[in-house]
């Protein structure tokens, strides 16, 4: 699937039932990256609608909650090859010791 356009918009409740929408798109280029053209989006969305700290710190935190999430992924891929290793020690063992008391 080729990407040809982004698009990015906010609803802001403003109190008694009042909504101030922003939606902002852009048509990409060839071989501009679609994941940066809407993280500029997000960000002028967002100061456009008028709350661009509270955006950025909780940009801050998804982006440091993904690289948590990026170390914990790489943790469990190092335990599961360690769980495989002995897996693998331990049915030689058993298949050791089944052959030997025979």
């Amino acid at each position: 699937m080729k990407t040809t356009k982004v698009g990015f918009g906010v609803t802001k409740n403003l109190g008694n039932y009042e909504n101030f929408r922003i939606y902002i798109e852009a048509d990409l280029e060839p071989g501009e990256d679609c994941t940066l053209a809407l993280d500029f989006l997000r960000t002028r969305v967002a100061a456009e609608a008028g709350f661009p700290q509270e955006y950025l710190d909780l940009r801050s935190k998804v982006f440091d909650a993904k690289c948590e999430l990026s170390v914990l992924v790489r943790k469990l891929e190092e335990v599961k090859l360690d769980l495989e290793v002995a897996t693998s020690k331990w049915s030689n063992l058993v298949n050791y010791f089944s052959s030997s008391s025979n």
